[in-house]
């Protein structure tokens, strides 16, 4: 099993168990940082950037998104690609915020609410049929996947994707995004959580 994931003060990637510290650490003129393991099996990039919150109509004083991009080197044991809170995370409340395309939570406390997102098993297998994740995932996603998925109970701390082995040559490409907001009432945090990994890489000058 491989894990990736990103909290709020470290990103990891773990290989049978054992972390891997990146190779490779730049920052780029606008602010973001991309991060590189490198391992026998897999080469995996991690872009951290900051987005404007005027991208869309939403509520959020604030953004940040993450893509995972993963190639590997020959085949490989499943893997979770995840974002997690540390462990001084003082939220009281949390719940799903999910909708079409969509696979997000959110937590409360007082009048601040942040949320986490990322694309649903829908969205996840139109990807697999158009070929922008290996087509031989398209079995892996539906209902079986949203049950593995909570399986691993990861709401409470964060989000995770599980994805299935990878083939040598095979690529993948996953997005988080991460949003806040203070203010009374429900804040509307959907559509900054929806913009696609295009528009992520569009306004970091990524490719």
């Amino acid at each position: 099993m491989i894990r990736l994931f990103s909290v709020a003060n470290s990103k990891s990637v773990e290989s049978h168990g054992n972390a891997v510290e990146p190779s490779i650490v730049l920052q780029l003129e606008n602010g973001a940082l991309i991060y590189s393991w490198q391992t026998s099996a897999i080469d995996v990039e991690l872009l951290l950037c900051r987005l404007r919150t005027d991208l869309t109509k939403s509520d959020a004083d604030d953004c940040w998104a993450g893509i995972w991009r993963c190639s590997a080197k020959q085949d490989t044991l499943p893997a979770v690609l995840s974002c997690n809170w540390t462990g001084d995370y003082c939220w009281t409340e949390d719940g799903p915020d999910t909708g079409e395309y969509l696979m997000a939570w959110s937590w409360e406390k007082d009048d601040t609410t942040v949320a986490i997102g990322t694309e649903d098993d829908v969205l996840l297998l139109k990807r697999s049929e158009t070929g922008s994740l290996p087509y031989r995932w398209k079995a892996f996603f539906g209902r079986a996947f949203w049950d593995r998925t909570y399986q691993h109970d990861y709401k409470q701390v964060g989000l995770p994707v599980l994805l299935p082995e990878m083939q040598k040559g095979e690529e993948c490409q996953i997005k988080f995004i991460v949003a806040w907001s203070t203010g009374p009432g429900y804040r509307n945090l959907w559509n900054i959580l929806e913009v696609p990994a295009s528009t992520v890489l569009g306004a970091c000058a990524c490719s």
